[in-house]
């Protein structure tokens, strides 16, 4: 069976508003770009591409990591050869506090991204590196993995610097990360498409804000949007379109 997964841009603030201008949509991962002969046949390698998309890097990113001298907490240096307004670079990445970090000597940070990911049915989203691509960064890409009918939230890309001597140098359009949906029947294939915003939509994603003021109770809140969002929030999309259209005709 096909699972219709919807994605929104939305996030309760205009800060990503540049990102349909400068960004990449969600692109679904191509076996032909990187498997060649038999081993399009293999089903292992079949089932590594099978509803996995990739989230491209939207900026040049050359970035240097420094500590301050009480040893406290680190901060990033954004460098020339980068596309990012170093401005900004607090309004797109989270410096992990100290506490939170895994080693004290390896800082942890995450690249926020605009894409909230919507599912009608038990759908799992899995955050995982971009294994079929070579690349030299100093650290380790985070993954994560959790339920889309429960939770509805931006994803990010999360890093962790393991070599603090070395900076990152990352292309504009080079893949950030692979994103992979596990359906409850994992002989289904889903459809990934871009959806309007709705107000059913928009209360969800109010209750993951909650979590910004709660802390700690991410599983109270996931079981609250479960037993509370709606059945059919991708059917409301298509009721929202439907809707626009009728209106649209009547004048």
């Amino acid at each position: 069976m096909n699972r219709i997964i919807g994605y929104t841009s939305y996030t309760n603030n205009d800060k990503f508003g540049w990102y349909k201008f400068g960004g990449f949509p969600p692109e679904k991962l191509n076996m032909n770009d990187h498997i060649k002969g038999n081993g399009k046949f293999c089903p292992a390698l079949v089932n590594i591409f099978k509803n996995t998309y990739v989230i491209r890097s939207p900026f040049d990113l050359d970035l240097r990591i420094r500590k301050q001298e009480n040893g406290e907490f680190w901060w990033v240096e954004v460098l020339p050869e980068s596309s990012l307004n170093p401005d900004y670079f607090n309004n797109i990445f989270n410096i992990h506090p100290l506490k939170d970090q895994n080693n004290k000597n390896w800082p942890m940070m995450q690249m926020n991204l605009p894409f909230t990911f919507i599912s009608d049915d038990d759908v799992y989203i899995e955050a995982i590196a971009p294994l079929l691509e070579y690349n030299q960064l100093p650290g380790v890409i985070m993954s994560g993995t959790y339920s889309i009918y429960d939770w509805h939230r931006p994803i990010n890309w999360g890093f962790e610097w393991r070599d603090t001597t070395k900076d990152i140098h990352i292309k504009r359009g080079q893949p950030l990360m692979y994103i992979r949906f596990n359906p409850r029947d994992r002989n289904d294939t889903v459809t990934l498409k871009e959806v309007p915003i709705t107000d059913d939509i928009k209360e969800a994603l109010g209750c993951e804000q909650t979590k910004k003021v709660m802390i700690n109770m991410s599983d109270v809140l996931m079981k609250y949007n479960r037993e509370h969002r709606r059945k059919r929030l991708i059917k409301s999309h298509i009721k929202y379109i439907l809707d626009r259209f009728i209106s649209r005709n009547r004048h």
